[in-house]
């Protein structure tokens, strides 16, 4: 009794069947009862019903995974295309500057600029260093890539790539010669880089934006964007109380013109 309850087991079934695939269970089991071969062959043979229920379920559990994966991997490489890179780097940035801004009692984003956040000599010198390394250095690299990348692509128009090119500089030189205490016109050798920077960021940034415009289907956004940095370029050029809103409103321009140049390339 002990062997016929181990021959009913599936396992031993399908393993006899295997071994004699032409061989009939009555005569691969001759020393079964009458009938048994019978019904070890009905309780071996698989519901083939059930099992292609199985096999669409598991069919159908493989392509949504598939699906998941798929919209993993484009999102990912959605993030790595230039207009996902410009896009996190200026969130980055503007969540940067809030931060370390509110760690400055005396400081106003209205009056203050973005560069008197990383000063030399300024009343908070530690954060002045994370500044400079921690934020515009790695804005400057990520900019940078950005430049590689649109000139890597084909049909990239050249402004778009200039337009990255001076931002990615302009931070480069911020994060690498700070300004000194309250980033003066004039003042150490450190300052007048640190200025010169700041005029490709501005002066090639407005070229830029104004190439884009005439090589653009709708010109009116980068002609808008344009004359807005031109505007601050000229009013930065002198103290004024707003020298903050100013530059804001400056870099706000050349993000999104960058942004907007990205986009028609990425997509």
């Amino acid at each position: 009794q002990g062997a016929w309850r181990r021959l009913r087991e599936p396992k031993a079934v399908e393993h006899l069947a295997w071994r004699k695939p032409s061989v009939g269970f009555d005569r691969a089991l001759p020393d079964l009862p009458r009938g048994a071969a019978e019904a070890l062959e009905r309780d071996a043979d698989p519901d083939t019903e059930s099992l292609g229920k199985r096999n669409g379920h598991h069919e159908r559990e493989r392509t949504r995974r598939l699906a998941q994966n798929s919209e993993r991997v484009s999102a990912y490489f959605a993030i790595m295309t230039p207009f996902g890179i410009v896009v996190a780097t200026a969130l980055f940035l503007a969540v940067a500057v809030v931060v370390f801004g509110s760690r400055r009692p005396d400081y106003s984003h209205l009056k203050h600029t973005l560069s008197e956040l990383g000063e030399r000599g300024g009343p908070t010198p530690r954060d002045a260093r994370l500044v400079s390394w921690g934020v515009f250095f790695p804005v400057g690299l990520a900019l940078a890539a950005v430049a590689a990348l649109l000139d890597r692509s084909a049909g990239t128009p050249r402004a778009a790539v200039t337009l990255a090119a001076c931002l990615a500089a302009g931070y480069l030189v911020a994060a690498l010669f700070p300004c000194d205490p309250g980033s003066p016109l004039t003042g150490s050798a450190r300052q007048a880089v640190h200025n010169l920077g700041g005029g490709i960021e501005y002066v090639g940034g407005t070229l830029a934006l104004f190439n884009l415009a005439r090589e653009s289907p709708s010109p009116q956004i980068f002609q808008v964007a344009g004359g807005a940095v031109f505007a601050a370029l000229l009013l930065l050029s002198f103290p004024n109380p707003w020298r903050g809103l100013v530059q804001r409103i400056a870099e706000t321009a050349l993000f999104g013109g960058l942004a907007l140049a990205a986009f028609r390339q990425s997509f």
